[in-house]
Parts: C-alpha cells; structure tokens; sequence
C-alpha cells in the first residue's frame, strides 16, 4: 500500500487522512508548485545531478545553447493577465454572420474507415462489463452493420 492511503498520526480524528496529515499535504503541495525540482530531491536525486544529466542530452544541449545567461533582461508587466483589446470593425455585420464564400453545393461521401468500429474492437471480444457468450464485438456489429452480416 502506498504510503499517502494511510498516513499514522496519534490524533483521535478517526478520519484518514485526517486533518494534520492533510495539512502536511497541502504544505509539501505548495512547495512543489514553487519549486518542482523538490520532488527529485525528495527522490534522492540533486537539483545540480538533475540538471547535468538532462544538459547531456541531445535536447538539453539545444535547449541550453538557447537559454544563455546573457539574453534580454526580464521586464515588468502591468497584469498577470491578458487584457482585451477590441479590434477594429470592418465591414457590415450582415457580411460578417453571412460570409463572403458560399458554401460548396454538392459535398463528397465520406470514405469508409480502413477498420470498422476500431474502438469496440480494441476493447478486445469479451470486455469486463460484458457476461454473454457470445462476442461483444460481433453483437455490435450485427447492430451496427446489418447489410454486412446478411
């Protein structure tokens, strides 16, 4: 059993996880999100490791030729958020819900998929829900493709 299911503490709350060990959660959680690299230092693997490990990669050495010390300095920005800016009208709004392209008149068929019904038959012949013997996927496609069974 993993070690977050059940989490001893000496309080008398019956509940599991009861509220220290939730408290501890939501700590460890919000350390995490300020520092992701925590959970590999929890694991036994440092931060520096870490880091020469992935720079030794073909990725981490494209990645570290971009990221140098030495780019554009960071700048301030007035909102955490994207502000909305209106653009400007063109044209009447009659064009605009109408369209200025007429849709095709006549449309192609769609093909037929190479495999029929490849969902159901990944799903293999007797999922875990279906208690018949007969197959679930030859049901289906008696059910589905009438003019290929007769």
């Amino acid at each position: 059993m993993d070690c977050w299911l059940v989490s001893p503490c000496s309080c008398p709350d019956y509940a599991n996880s009861c509220k220290h060990i939730a408290g501890v959660y939501y700590r460890l959680a919000s350390q995490l999100d300020r520092d992701p690299f925590l959970r590999f230092e929890l694991r036994g693997l440092p931060r520096k490791q870490l880091q020469q490990a992935l720079s030794a990669t073909p990725l981490g050495k494209a990645l570290a030729s971009l990221a140098d010390d030495r780019s554009a300095p960071i700048e301030a920005a007035e909102s955490f958020y994207t502000c909305h800016t209106a653009a400007p009208v063109t044209g009447d709004h009659r064009s605009f819900w109408h369209g200025a392209k007429r849709l095709p008149g006549e449309i192609d068929p769609a093909t037929p998929p190479a495999v029929p019904a490849i969902l159901v038959k990944k799903g293999r012949e007797f999922p875990p829900f279906w208690h018949r013997h007969t197959a679930f996927v030859a049901v289906i496609e008696k059910l589905y493709l009438p003019r290929a069974r007769e």
